[in-house]
């Protein structure tokens, strides 16, 4: 919902400004202009100094430029690329436990291995704090990447490379 995504924007802000991470804010397109408002009053009324919006640009074409990244949906369409990074990731989704019924138990199993889940504010703080210290490693792997990414041994991986390629330079 709205609400619920709202509120996790702004634990996100608030505890990276509670541990002064820089952080920037990347709105999704659906809205933008709208969500850009909103996002610009929050950071004025509560004197937020180390939070930018970013506005205007594709996801591939920035998130290469940062040592972390949070997420609040493995529904994205960037998540492919996104997993490639070698960064820790972030999924601070406060509803996974209902979300994580849907999923095949071995692909749960595969999500957990390459992203950190914070399912409240105290789990996301206690990340961002690790990551502060330099303690929170990318947990990026190979098989990871030839499970969901360019599947080694299944089909054509010139294919999948080829259509990666397109991908991202078509938002670029």
């Amino acid at each position: 919902s709205v609400n619920k995504d709202y509120k996790q924007s702004i634990d996100v802000i608030s505890a990276a400004e509670i541990l002064s991470l820089s952080i920037d804010l990347k709105l999704h397109p659906t809205g933008e202009k709208n969500s850009f408002e909103s996002y610009r009053k929050i950071i004025k009324n509560n004197q937020y100094q180390n939070t930018n919006i970013i506005y205007g640009s594709f996801a591939e074409s920035i998130s290469n430029k940062y040592g972390l990244l949070i997420l609040d949906t493995l529904g994205t369409a960037v998540i492919k690329y996104i997993m490639c990074l070698k960064v820790p990731i972030i999924i601070y989704n406060c509803d996974f436990d209902n979300y994580k019924l849907h999923i095949n138990k071995s692909i749960l199993s595969d999500i957990q291995k390459r992203f950190y889940i914070a399912k409240n504010k105290i789990e996301l703080f206690s990340f961002l704090k690790r990551y502060k210290a330099g303690k929170l490693s990318p947990k990026w792997s190979e098989k990871i990447i030839d499970n969901y990414i360019f599947p080694i041994n299944k089909g054509n991986p010139g294919e999948n490379i080829a259509e990666y390629i397109e991908n991202y330079i078509s938002h670029d």
